[in-house]
């Protein structure tokens, strides 16, 4: 599964899902950093999490396998840029005091490789928090497969795959948390992420044709643009 990341890099800040403060804010929020943290963004993209959370603790790695993603971190002196993979990182065992892994796990070949590499890269008693997009009822796995993999091969997990993955990688869940982003545009998600034209339409057919049970779940408005509120999956690990 790859991605052509570094060509995302000059449109990712205007994606609107990804830059809006109400799901980072909630991310810190379970992450409960204190002043003399180390804390891994791991897959930081642009770095949004990692400016975020860089005023209340000591020091954030942003770590990206995408140079260009990392050039559009914005300059912190407690943030530190490291390029690299999260199925493999370069850290010591017990580096950090917490992780944020946010939208990342659904595009690595190896999802439970990256879960067990945060595990040893993360310090005992510390907490991993990790975000997924899930579909807003189980009734819609299938057809938020069907659309996600219209616009790109990727994994797609439920509440009770991603529960899995984090207990088998040997994390103790703590918490469980929906975040709903409210009204986000279908057509400015295709668009900042470089969907193909045709693909394009073919998504925005898909969420038109949905039948109106399935509108309801979403609370979709369809107009020129059509509009949906994204439901994301924030669960709380720690290692024991």
């Amino acid at each position: 599964m790859s991605d052509d990341w570094d060509g995302r890099a000059e449109t990712y800040r205007q994606l609107e899902w990804a830059n809006r403060r109400g799901l980072i804010d909630a991310i810190i929020g379970e992450l409960d950093p204190q002043p003399g943290d180390f804390i891994l963004d791991a897959g930081a993209g642009i770095g949004s999490v990692s400016v975020a959370v860089a005023p209340v603790v000591k020091y954030v790695c942003a770590l990206d396998k995408s140079q260009a993603m990392l050039d559009k971190v914005p300059f912190r002196l407690n943030i530190r840029r490291e390029l690299g993979d999260v199925m493999a990182m370069r850290f010591f065992a017990e580096t950090f005091d917490g992780i944020v892994m946010r939208q990342v796990l659904h595009l690595v070949e190896d999802p439970l490789q990256a879960l067990w590499e945060c595990h040893r890269v993360l310090r005992r008693g510390s907490r991993m928090v990790l975000v997924e997009g899930i579909p807003p009822h189980l009734d819609l796995m299938e057809w938020f497969a069907g659309m996600l993999r219209t616009v790109k091969d990727r994994y797609v997990f439920s509440t009770d795959d991603l529960y899995d993955l984090m207990q088998h990688a040997g994390f103790s869940i703590v918490r469980q948390a929906l975040y709903v982003e409210p009204q986000v545009s279908i057509s400015n998600w295709l668009a900042n992420s470089q969907v193909d034209s045709g693909i394009a339409q073919q998504v925005l057919r898909m969420h038109r044709e949905l039948d109106e049970r399935g509108k309801r779940y979403y609370n979709m408005a369809v107009g020129e643009d059509i509009c949906c509120d994204f439901h994301f999956l924030i669960l709380v690990g720690r290692k024991g």
